[in-house]
């Protein structure tokens, strides 16, 4: 019975099963292994890391407990415990697939690319078949910048689970770089399908429009995406910046300064007044905003743009 409530999500079902279980046999690994599974769905990571805790100490050579309760470790952002316990599900099993997955996922973290990518594809040959598998090493492509192989597990990724969002916005990522902003639109308005509340979605189908030269387009999607989050300070800078670039620069303003009215330490809006001010040959003004930017972060945040316009413009 709890077998089947966890396989079908009843997550608290199981779990009470579960309990009952251990009542009667308080060293039934497998009714522990199952209650700290069910637990971890419920959210409760401390104890599902408990019950691992049992159940390793009842039978220390089970690899899968080591996956689990580093998952559950991660839940409670115990990444160098997690790390431990995924190289130890691997050294007792070095043919488990999961095992040599997650440890590639704690290597990618760390940025050890070429021994996450080791690690990852030899999951994929032990186990072809998991979307997870391909996704990451997808990514693990991306930062090595070879992109062609990064397009085709994204695209597995997207043959084995065509639901998976993030594989989309991945590959709209790629699609960004080769500057086909067309293809990434499409890629990320299935993103937007598949979770329409991703801001992130809505931000980059809008800035792709403008580099295609649809500004009206990007305004409706940003539009949209201050419908959805009407207190998104980004998502006014973000229509501000698309009402610029289509030539209405005092709606621009008036979108920029609601931005900043919600968060006035916006660094990047500050840079978007400089900039429409440098347009109007403002240079007074903008060479304030500048000021602004700057001593928001700009610099830190995104690079030396706007160090570079101070410089151009105000250091006279």
């Amino acid at each position: 019975m709890g077998d089947t409530a966890l396989e079908q999500g009843k997550n608290q079902d199981a779990l009470n099963y579960y309990n009952t279980a251990i009542l009667k046999n308080p060293r039934d690994t497998f009714a522990i292994f199952n209650r700290a599974r069910a637990k971890a769905h419920l959210g409760d990571y401390l104890g599902a890391k408990n019950d691992y805790n049992t159940v390793i100490g009842l039978k220390p050579t089970y690899s899968g407990s080591y996956i689990n309760r580093g998952n559950a470790e991660i839940g409670l952002n115990q990444y160098d415990s997690a790390t431990a316990d995924y190289q130890q599900a691997l050294k007792i099993d070095p043919n488990s697939a999961d095992a040599n997955y997650n440890v590639a996922r704690t290597e990618a973290k760390e940025k050890k690319y070429d021994e996450a990518l080791a690690h990852v594809s030899k999951a994929i040959k032990l186990n072809p078949h998991m979307f997870e598998f391909y996704f990451l090493r997808g990514h693990i492509y991306y930062m090595l910048d070879r992109k062609k192989e990064a397009m085709n597990d994204l695209n597995k990724t997207i043959d084995l689970n065509p639901r998976y969002a993030d594989a989309y916005g991945s590959r709209a990522d790629i699609y960004k770089d080769q500057n086909d902003y067309k293809s990434a639109i499409v890629d990320l308005e299935k993103v937007i399908d598949l979770n329409p509340k991703d801001a992130n979605a809505y931000n980059n189908v809008g800035f792709s429009k403008i580099e295609i030269g649809d500004f009206d387009g990007a305004i409706a999607v940003f539009r949209k995406l201050i419908t959805n989050f009407p207190n998104d300070a980004y998502a006014y800078n973000n229509l501000g910046w698309a009402f610029f670039k289509s030539g209405r620069t005092q709606e621009a303003k008036e979108q920029i300064k609601k931005s900043l009215s919600i968060d006035s330490t916006n660094s990047y809006a500050w840079r978007n007044m400089a900039l429409i001010n440098i347009a109007e040959n403002k240079i007074d003004a903008a060479c304030g905003y500048i000021n602004k930017s700057l001593n928001f972060g700009f610099t830190k945040l995104y690079g030396n743009e706007v160090a570079d316009l101070k410089k151009k413009y105000c250091d006279k």
